[in-house]
């Protein structure tokens, strides 16, 4: 994708776009932590797997 990491930065829990100060990041699975947080867009993985919705609803409202 990006092999000589010109326009994409990895680290361990985020991809950052330092052009448009753009990220993806891996967010805890518990939603009290993450009340609060402003996202454009997000990606519930395994979401069949969640106990409750709670993280789903933090999210969407955020």
């Amino acid at each position: 994708m990006d092999p000589k990491q010109k326009y994409l930065k990895p680290t361990l829990k985020k991809l950052k776009y330092d052009k448009t100060k753009s990220f993806c990041e891996a967010l805890s699975s518990d939603a009290s932590r993450l009340d609060g947080f402003n996202s454009f867009v997000f990606f519930q993985d395994e979401a069949h797997e969640a106990k409750t919705m709670d993280l789903f609803a933090v999210l969407a409202t955020s």
